[in-house]
């Protein structure tokens, strides 16, 4: 849903080319596997990063601290697992600098992670 085509050159490519007719812009039927016969819509395609940040803003949305990280050096967030990118990008040791109580969740589960910090 929130797939945006300014994000990068893989998905501009996916939302311009799968593209059904009868359906609205930017909607595909996928046909085959699990998915078979489902619809997926992506309303937010055209949008850029300003129109999504004025909606935030103008609506008062709350969105997660990751994002105002810009500056210490992150560059985005993809996605919602620990990817070997974010761990280089220093994420672990952010999330325990700033909200240790979720590294210590996550080092209970993963103990592995405290060698990373």
């Amino acid at each position: 849903m929130g797939l945006r085509a300014e994000e990068s050159r893989p998905r501009r490519i996916s939302l311009y080319t799968r593209q059904d007719k009868g359906l609205p812009p930017f909607c595909h039927r996928y046909t085959t596997g699990k998915r078979r016969n489902m619809i997926r819509c992506c309303p937010l395609a055209q949008w850029t990063t300003e129109d999504v940040g004025g909606y935030i803003l103008q609506h008062g949305i709350p969105f997660l601290d990751w994002y105002a990280l810009h500056d210490e050096g992150f560059k985005e967030r993809t996605t919602a697992r620990l990817t070997g990118d974010s761990v280089r990008q220093n994420s672990l040791f952010w999330l325990k600098k700033h909200k240790p109580e979720n590294f210590n969740i996550l080092a209970q589960r993963f103990p592995e992670f405290r060698m990373y910090v």
